[in-house]
């Protein structure tokens, strides 16, 4: 997580910044819960650095998956969908949050954009293929921010790599 790396997290996004490099997407998995953010310096900078409708101040753009074989931070959906509320109400940078439910990350990019996916499925104590595509966030190649999906990428044909 990034605030365990508040230095490194700095460098970084100076680095960034400061060689305008633009379009960049960090993939991040490993907390076991789903999350679509932007990344800015400072997302409670009083002074308006960071605008999450604009995208002013945006330095990248963040999916982090789901696990699928372990479960959430929060177990329990009548605490972990509350919780989640609040992150959101009070992280403005934070576009999507899921603190319990079992799934995976999908990442579709073309020239255009790029577009990140939290898909969740319905169990994995038994053989099932029922997923739920939960939220879609899109970041167009030279803007800045996320912006949410019409709904999930569509299936491309002639992608088989035999």
């Amino acid at each position: 997580q990034w605030d365990g790396y508040a230095p490194s997290r700095a460098r970084l996004f100076r680095h960034l910044a400061d060689n305008r490099i633009d379009n960049t997407v960090v993939l991040t998995g490993d907390i076991h819960s789903g999350w679509c953010n932007d990344l800015a310096f400072d997302p409670w900078d009083p002074a308006g650095a960071y605008d999450p409708v604009t995208g002013r101040g945006v330095i990248g753009v963040e999916f982090v998956s789901p696990a699928v074989s372990s479960p959430g931070p929060i177990p329990d959906p009548a605490e972990a969908i509350p919780t989640a509320a609040v992150v959101r109400a009070t992280s403005p940078h934070m576009k999507y949050v899921d603190l319990y439910r079992r799934g995976y990350g999908l990442v579709d990019v073309d020239a255009e954009r790029v577009q990140g996916e939290i898909w969740h499925v319905s169990t994995v104590d038994a053989v099932s293929s029922s997923q739920q595509f939960s939220a879609g966030f899109v970041n167009e190649s030279g803007a800045n921010g996320l912006r949410p999906a019409s709904g999930p990428s569509p299936a491309r044909s002639g992608t088989d790599p035999a």
